[in-house]
Formats: C-alpha cells, sequence, structure tokens
C-alpha cells in the first residue's frame, strides 16, 4: 500500500505580497507560473511522474495561525491531489496551528465546521475523534488510528502542550483489542510528536506529547506498522521499541528550517502486509525547479525501513561481491539481488554501513551512504 503524506501546509490569504511569511503557500496565490505554486507545481509532478497513492494523509496544520481561508483551501488542494494520485482516501486531523487557541472564544468552532469530511469520510469516526480525542478509520484491511493532540488547546495557557492521559491510553487500548485482528497494516497519525525531537529554535523540545512513549510502547505491543506526525519540520525516521515513528517535515512552511538544509518536502510511503519493512520517497521543493528528488544526505530521497540486517555482515558481503568481480566498481542492484533487504535499511544505518566500508575495506557508494548509490568502488584517496 502506498500512502502519500504532505503536511504542515501553513496556508493563509496573503494581504501584501510584500510582507515576510513563514509559508509558501497562500488561498489567493496565482497559479502561474506553476512552479511558483506548491499546489500547481505538486500536480505536473504526480503527471510527469505518474505518481499515485492508495490514502493521502495530512497530520495537521492545514492552515497558518488559524486561518480560516487557509483552512478551507488546504483541504481544497488536498483533495485536488488525492484525485490527481487516484487515492481512495483522505485523511486529515487538526495542528496546533488550525484552531483558534488565541481567540478568546471556542478554539475549535471552525475546524470542527469546516467540512464534512474532515478528520475523514465517516461520520461515526468524527464524532469519536471531536468527542474522544482519537478515533479508528478502516478500509478495506487497512486500520488507520487518528489521535488528536490538540484536543485541550482551549486557549492561549494550554496552547503549547499537548497531552494524552491515562483515561485516553486505556480507552485507545480497549478499542484495539476489539477489532486490531482484522487487519494486515496498522498506522497512526498524530500531529505532534511521540518522542524528543529537538531542533534549532527549540533546542529543549517543549512541545513532545505528555505520555508520548506510553503510546508508542501501546502502539509496538499491537504490531502497528508506522506512526506519522507533522509539527516538527524537519523529516526524521526513528525506530523507537521497534516501531516507526516518522516525522515528515513541513509542505510549505519554512520555519525552523533556515541552515538545516532542508526544504520543504512531501512524500509517498510504500507499507507491505503483515511487515514491518517500508519505503520512503521523498520530493524537496524550490520555486525555480518545483518539485524534485535531490541527492540530500540530511534526508535521503529514497530510505526504507524496518530492515534488522547486521550492518557488519552487509559490509562484508559486498566486500565479497566485489572481490569475485576482480575487484572492479559494480552496479548498486546487484547489491539488491545479492542482500535481501537491504533496500529497507534506513538513513542511520545507511550512514554505519558507508563508515564500515570506507574504513575496513577500503570502498565507497558513489554517491556516498546514506545516498543510494549507482555503484561500488574502491576509495580514492
Amino acid at each position: 500500500m502506498k500512502i502519500c503524506i504532505i503536511s504542515d501546509l501553513h496556508c493563509k490569504y496573503q494581504n501584501d505580497v510584500n510582507s515576510p511569511s513563514n509559508t509558501l503557500l497562500f488561498s489567493n496565490q496565482r497559479r502561474i507560473p506553476a512552479n511558483q505554486h506548491p499546489i500547481a507545481a505538486l500536480l505536473e509532478t504526480i503527471q510527469r511522474e505518474n505518481l499515485n497513492a492508495d490514502v493521502l494523509i495530512c497530520p495537521g496544520d492545514l492552515g497558518d495561525k488559524a486561518d480560516e481561508q487557509g483552512i478551507i483551501s488546504s483541504w481544497n488542494f488536498l483533495e485536488e491531489i488525492r484525485h490527481a494520485l487516484d487515492a481512495n482516501e483522505l485523511i486529515g486531523i487538526p495542528g496546533n496551528h488550525d484552531v483558534n487557541s488565541h481567540g478568546g472564544v471556542d478554539s475549535f468552532s471552525f475546524i470542527k465546521n469546516f467540512h464534512h469530511k474532515f478528520p475523514t469520510k465517516d461520520i461515526i469516526a468524527n464524532n469519536s475523534f471531536w468527542s474522544l480525542g482519537f478515533c479508528v478509520f478502516k478500509f478495506g484491511n487497512i486500520l488507520i488510528l487518528l489521535i488528536n493532540t490538540v484536543h485541550d488547546h482551549i486557549d492561549i495557557d494550554s496552547s503549547s502542550k499537548s497531552n494524552l492521559d491515562a483515561g485516553m491510553l486505556e480507552r485507545i487500548e480497549k478499542e484495539l483489542i476489539q477489532i486490531l485482528g482484522e487487519f494486515d497494516l496498522k498506522i497512526c497519525i498524530m500531529h505532534h510528536h511521540p518522542i524528543k525531537h529537538s531542533n534549532i529554535t527549540n533546542y529543549r523540545d517543549s512541545d513532545s506529547v505528555d505520555r508520548g512513549d506510553d503510546l508508542v510502547n501501546l502502539l509496538s505491543r499491537f504490531h502497528f506498522n508506522i506512526l506519522i506526525h507533522g509539527h516538527k519540520h524537519q523529516p526524521r525516521m526513528t525506530i523507537y521499541n521497534g516501531l516507526a515513528i516518522f516525522a515528515c517535515g513541513s509542505f510549505a512552511s519554512s520555519a525552523n528550517l533556515q541552515g538545516t538544509g532542508i526544504q520543504q518536502m512531501f512524500h509517498i510511503v510504500e507499507l507491505f502486509e503483515n511487515s514491518k519493512n517500508g519505503k520512503i520517497e521523498s520530493w524537496e521543493y524550490s520555486i525555480i525547479d518545483g518539485w524534485t528528488q535531490n541527492l540530500n544526505k540530511k534526508f535521503p530521497p529514497t530510505i526504507g525501513f524496518g530492515s534488522n540486517l547486521n550492518i557488519e555482515e552487509v559490509a562484508r558481503l559486498i566486500n565479497e561481491l566485489y572481490v569475485e568481480g576482480d575487484r572492479k566498481p559494480f552496479f548498486f542492484e546487484k547489491i539488491l539481488k545479492k542482500i535481501s533487504g537491504i533496500e529497507y535499511l534506513d538513513a542511520e544505518k545507511l550512514t554505519i554501513l558507508g563508515r564500515i566500508l570506507r574504513e575496513t575495506y577500503n570502498l565507497e557508494g558513489r554517491p556516498s551512504f546514506p545516498l543510494q548509490p549507482n555503484s561500488i568502488g574502491e576509495l580514492i584517496k
């Protein structure tokens, strides 16, 4: 199954085109030239590269600072993208920028009512999401657990923290006990991050979810395939207690990205039934080139997750292939055929693999790991 992930659009109405902004997406933005409009550029990329997905997921922050027109426009944009991808489902959740916790009114009055198919097309699931703080959405053999990490952002004093209390975790567990055996793929989506994820401007990471580690442990016990979250605009894939946790970055905001080497991104994640393995394809945005797959070591355009291969053994087998081939450079496809599961190594493990190859066998990938190399050959000193 393929999931397209577009998070943190931060769309808003632009009153003054000359005023500085942390977002590149505006509800009143013209679409010509296409590369200067993130949505128009994405639609062209989908058509040009023949991209497709089974479901489109948005883990929050449709709007920017509770901009109502931005929220409406983002959901309409996402529906356009869903149609272009030929995806069956569009699922979204609110982020902290989608609730008006600074407005002195019911902070959820707009986000709860702006569209009857938000967060899902299932009315019963939606009622549970708003009343209990979570819901389960089911289609085919797929289970998606949606968690509302802004459920308690009722005013300015509460908007900086997100909490999953023990009662909510207990209710989630009871719900999963009743239904979990029916599904081959299990996905959790939320806006805030369940484990610490520091960055340059918030190095202490004060906005992670309280009891987030308890949630991850719960999902791990129920054999979830992946947890996907937004909020942190810097993408990251982490394995925590056996669960893949994917921070998917931002589609249009530049906040917290300055100096990181990371641009705005979207992703297509491929999951496999009854397996913890997966693949992530990622695209970065620029107003000159539109959406492209760049050789970016900060977050490579192609990575995997879920592999339990021994990295030292992988390095030994690669060297063995090199020796068998009369010590001539060879294509990476040869490794894919020889070592089952190497395509599911994550960026951290690929970086370790590159170091072992250099230091132990005097070999390197071109381009070097964690990027997927075209070839492997002797290190040129």
